[in-house]
């Protein structure tokens, strides 16, 4: 017998089972009608500029618990249809529980997006100012302000009794460069030679004019180093590219395109008994290269770079290629520090699927040269604010959720790289998501969402979900936003999780990169002025924080972080 009841005031359900053996019955799922008429929108394209993009209910798996309706049956019929009259009686007592639990995960939600705001976290970042202002330019690099930036954080997590918390300790390098490197280059006179010196700049800071830079974590001399070049064609990847290399300044032309980096680079030639590396980029209009000389899962048994390594420009490279056997003397002064350090976890378990792990980051360090309110002062603020609204509102997501603080981000993801390197194959499988926040309030700004076209593909859709759920956010305010590809040798500290195959999803508002004439057209601000102009700079204090970008990214980073950790699909 069929009995067939009307449930309009209630949801859709699906058929329920009946063992009529053990008169025992199984829900295969329940569905609000508000949320089978969401379900019914997402599957169609949102409108943007971006074709290809696709809702996340596009991207989620079929599972044996998917159902959906019969296109012969209309969207708003509201039927429970079940095997006998006793059975209906529990079914329609099971819809009205799971009914009530789904319309609380719903407020829930729209809850925590109203709770998390810029002005908040705008208090946050006021604090930390306050926190660390006693430092050298009101630092919180690893060195100097860090940890009381930290400690602020602790506090404000303490006083919720919410969270497990804890500090994940490392160590970490740090290389400092307060004069720039010289070099010079020999002119061959009659009897002696004379030195021409080329302008040199420190890493990043180098001006237009410069034409050489020290490559950071380069090894440092006691004293000039007069030497002869040569050039190594082929990139230099391996020691047997430097076998005419002894007791030279090799040369290479090198851009990653070799499937190596600059330390695989340095340390061969260096254990080819070279004494110096000269870098220089293969085309014209680059900037100078001055990319780290260091492991990139750099541990305290890591191998370091002992000879001086300097980044040149194309120019200069061709110039000393014409020359074989050009003689150059050069130093390279710099102070390298090996610290202690930490991330700073806050955690809390899910209620469902515990053992999925969903990590919400942002890095709390800033550069020496300042305060680091946009960068990454806005990123990690966010992110304390989302925590304590958690706890405020003593939410109970279904995954759990870290927020986690990394520590030396600054000096090359060392934080992040250390939390994935820590971690067993099975931990590494338990994480659903990283979702990071990295400079959310450039004054200058525009709105970065990253591409998860920049993923590998056995994650790809997996991002594709997380990204989606910002541009979801932003299409529903109507607010202009552009696709960004992650980096592959780094950038921020969604790094070392793509890298290890974890989905991640990440929005940002600019660093040094200048706005263009058709940005200003959609963004505002001014073209042609970098969209951060304090980036890694003194000035980047509370006043270099815009407060409408930080605002609007908060709110997108809210509704991203609440729907991930309660996503009711499988992330990976």
């Amino acid at each position: 017998m069929i009995a067939v009841m009307d449930l309009s005031w209630c949801c859709v359900v699906r058929p329920v089972p009946v063992r009529l053996a053990s008169l025992k019955f199984r829900i295969l799922r329940v569905r609000s009608t508000a949320a089978a008429v969401d379900d019914a929108s997402e599957a169609q394209p949102l409108v943007h500029a971006d074709s290809s993009r696709q809702t996340y209910g596009d991207d989620q798996d079929e599972d044996e618990d998917h159902y959906d309706e019969p296109e012969s049956t209309p969207s708003f019929m509201r039927t429970l249809i079940i095997a006998l009259p006793l059975a209906a009686v529990i079914g329609a007592i099971a819809v009205v529980t799971w009914a009530a639990i789904e319309n609380q995960n719903v407020d829930q939600t729209q809850r925590f997006e109203d709770a998390v705001t810029g002005s908040a976290v705008m208090g946050h970042l006021t604090a930390l100012q306050e926190a660390t202002e006693r430092y050298p330019n009101g630092s919180r690099s690893i060195l100097t302000g860090y940890v009381a930036g930290a400690e602020y954080v602790e506090r404000q997590l303490r006083g919720t009794k919410y969270f497990t918390l804890k500090r994940q300790n490392f160590t970490a390098l740090v290389w400092e460069q307060q004069t720039p490197a010289s070099l010079e280059l020999g002119l061959a006179g009659v009897g002696s030679t004379s030195w021409m010196t080329v302008p040199t700049a420190i890493p990043l800071e180098a001006s237009n004019d410069a034409e050489a830079c020290a490559l950071r974590y380069s090894g440092v001399t006691t004293s000039p180093l007069t030497v002869t070049t040569v050039y190594v064609p082929g990139g230099g990847c391996q020691k047997e590219n430097f076998t005419a290399a002894l007791n030279k300044a090799a040369l290479v032309l090198s851009n990653f395109s070799q499937g190596c980096d600059y330390y695989q680079v340095a340390m061969a030639a260096q254990n080819a008994g070279a004494v110096a590396l000269l870098v220089a980029r293969p085309t014209q209009g680059l900037t100078l290269p001055a990319s780290r000389v260091r492991d990139a899962d750099w541990t305290a048994e890591s191998e370091n770079v002992d000879i001086p390594c300097l980044g040149i420009s194309f120019s200069l490279g061709e110039q000393l290629r014409a020359q074989p056997n050009a003689a150059i003397r050069l130093t390279v002064e710099a102070e390298i520090t090996s610290t202690e350090t930490f991330n700073l976890i806050a955690e809390v378990a899910g209620s469902d699927r515990e053992n999925e792990v969903v990590v919400v980051g942002a890095h709390l360090d800033s550069v020496p040269e300042g305060p680091g309110m946009n960068d990454n002062g806005s990123g990690s603020a966010c992110v304390l604010e989302m925590a304590l609204q958690f706890a405020q509102l003593n939410l109970s997501p279904l995954r759990t959720t870290q927020f986690v603080w990394w520590g030396a981000e600054e000096v090359g993801l060392l934080g992040s790289r250390h939390y994935v390197n820590s971690l067993s194959e099975t931990e590494l499988g338990n994480i659903s998501a990283n979702l990071n926040f990295d400079m959310l309030a450039s004054p200058n700004f525009i709105r970065m969402v990253y591409n998860s076209n920049g993923c590998p593909e056995g994650i790809k859709s997996a991002c594709r979900l997380l990204q989606n759920f910002f541009t979801e956010y932003f299409d529903k305010n109507d607010l202009v936003y552009q696709l960004q590809q992650f980096s592959t040798t780094g950038g921020s500290d969604y790094y070392p999780f793509i890298r290890a195959h974890i989905p991640a999803g990440s929005i940002a508002t600019g660093a040094g990169s200048i706005k263009s004439p058709e940005q200003r057209n959609h963004y505002g601000g001014l073209a042609n002025v970098p969209l951060d102009p304090c980036y890694h700079k003194a000035c980047d204090t509370i006043a270099n924080v815009d407060v409408t970008a930080l605002d609007q990214m908060t709110r997108a980073a809210a509704f991203a972080t609440i729907n991930t950790v309660n996503y009711d699909g499988n992330i990976r």
